[in-house]
């Protein structure tokens, strides 16, 4: 069996990682390495695939895009699987986890919600 996490994961992670302050409950602070990415998701508006309708109709429907920050960490660097509700701080900005995605060779994708600071 091929060792991903050693020949792929690890190194990616030296390339691409940058400083991570990772809070699991009740722990404190672990210093990791993670890929950010400030990417987005096109959502397609409610009746938009809606059978009937012309050119003209669809093309009057509005665009929506949402942001979805994602942080890809190696499963190796914490003690414990991430969960829901962890919080991390990544170039100066708090996020909670929203849900874990593992791709079973030891890769987490960390779908975030950003922790806005009070007014």
């Amino acid at each position: 069996m091929l060792d991903l996490d050693g020949l792929i994961i690890s190194p990616c992670m030296d390339v691409f990682g940058e400083p991570i302050a990772y809070w699991g409950t009740g722990t404190v602070a672990t210093p990791i390495q993670g890929v950010y990415d400030e990417s987005y998701l096109p959502l397609q508006p409610l009746g938009s695939n809606v059978a009937g309708l012309s050119s003209l109709a669809m093309g009057a429907l509005p665009n929506i895009t949402a942001a979805l920050p994602v942080l890809g960490i190696r499963a190796a660097d914490l003690p414990v699987l991430p969960e829901q509700g962890d919080r991390l701080t990544v170039r100066g900005q708090d996020f909670l986890v929203r849900e874990v995605q593992a791709d079973g060779h030891g890769w987490l994708k960390l779908l975030l919600n950003a922790v806005l600071a009070p007014p």
